[in-house]
């Protein structure tokens, strides 16, 4: 697989909860009949990251739409910490770096994909215009709604 976009998620559990990561998430995606974690990365509330997926192995994470798209899974639902969105900024530069069929505007919300608004997903629960400005403009105040405090 030659990644070509990046996809973020949520685990879609409690906002903080650091004690959730790519164990347990494997564990729940296994639980419904995948054969394992369909993200490729997960960040943890305290800004670690742990592997799921390999890169160069589809994911499963945005239903008729995993060819080429890198999951990057955020823990929580709606409110993230600022350790959590300072390695999403450096994960998807170093994703941008590595894969240069991956273009700056190649980076999705789940809940931008027609199947998952099919399936009424809000997953990660932000606007993809503020998290784009946030990353490329560096405007700090764009993530303000989706931070932990």
């Amino acid at each position: 697989m030659i990644p070509d976009k990046i996809t973020i998620h949520c685990s879609d559990s409690k906002n903080g909860d650091n004690s959730i990561g790519a164990t347990q998430i494997n564990e729940w995606h296994i639980a419904r009949g995948w054969k394992k974690i369909g993200y490729h990365l997960v960040i943890k509330c305290d800004g670690e990251v742990e592997r799921g997926r390999s890169l160069n192995e589809v994911g499963a994470h945005v239903e008729s739409h995993n060819e080429g798209n890198i999951g990057i899974c955020l823990i929580g639902t709606d409110k993230y910490s600022r350790a959590q969105f300072d390695v999403l900024r450096y994960q998807i530069g170093s994703l941008l770096m590595n894969f240069h069929a991956i273009k700056s505007w190649a980076i999705y919300c789940h809940n931008q994909w027609d199947t998952a608004q099919k399936q009424g997903k809000t997953c990660p629960n932000m606007e993809i215009n503020r998290v784009l400005s946030w990353l490329w403009q560096n405007d700090e105040d764009a993530i303000d709604p989706y931070l932990l405090k």
